[in-house]
């Protein structure tokens, strides 16, 4: 059988309302993945997207017990960072959220530089948007997934998979949990449909 077709195929019947023909899917999924393998997709990322040029390397190293060290180099900041993550929780919305606590190596100044550069950013792109298209959709842009404040970082895993055009997978994904252990980040996530 044609890998290509059978997945063209889960991905329509993901898309269709009420996951038509895989309504009543129920898996757990474990992911334990090694820090060399991450580190390697993170290398391979930056170095092909246009959306990574302002990176020149992003390393984890020292992953355990829900702590990691991360070295960052891009355009604004250049550090190494100690940090910990924090249950998946979810929002007012009903969305689901990763907290990444910083422990150490960010200061005041530069998380300021970092919100500046994003917020005008994405200005810009609502303003870009704004002359491509007609009507309020046009101005409201797609929602960032992050957002740096004080000292830690929120991930939005619902607008994680909007951006990248899997916005139909939000109502089936429950992210269970990541954790950090023995040089892994492990990934326990539910498909429900």
């Amino acid at each position: 059988m044609d890998s290509d077709a059978l997945k063209n195929y889960f991905l329509e019947k993901l898309k269709a309302p009420g996951y038509d023909g895989l309504n009543g899917v129920d898996m757990a999924i474990h992911i334990p993945l090694k820090i060399n393998l991450l580190n390697f997709i993170l290398r391979t990322m930056i170095s092909t997207s246009e959306g990574m040029k302002d990176v020149h390397e992003i390393v984890f190293s020292e992953v355990d017990n829900n702590r990691f060290l991360l070295k960052v180099n891009h355009k604004l900041i250049k550090k190494k960072i100690r940090a910990q993550i924090e249950p998946i929780e979810t929002n007012e919305r009903g969305e689901q959220e990763l907290t990444i606590e910083f422990l150490d190596g960010i200061k005041f100044y530069e998380k300021a530089a970092i919100n500046t550069f994003n917020t005008f950013r994405s200005g810009w792109s609502r303003f870009k948007r704004a002359f491509k298209g007609t009507g309020p959709k046009a101005l409201e842009g797609p929602k960032t997934f992050w957002e740096l404040t004080g000292s830690h970082v929120k991930i939005n895993f619902d607008a994680l998979l909007q951006k990248q055009d899997m916005g139909y997978l939000a109502p089936a994904l429950d992210m269970r949990d990541i954790t950090t252990r023995d040089n892994r980040f492990i990934i326990d996530l539910r498909i429900k449909t």
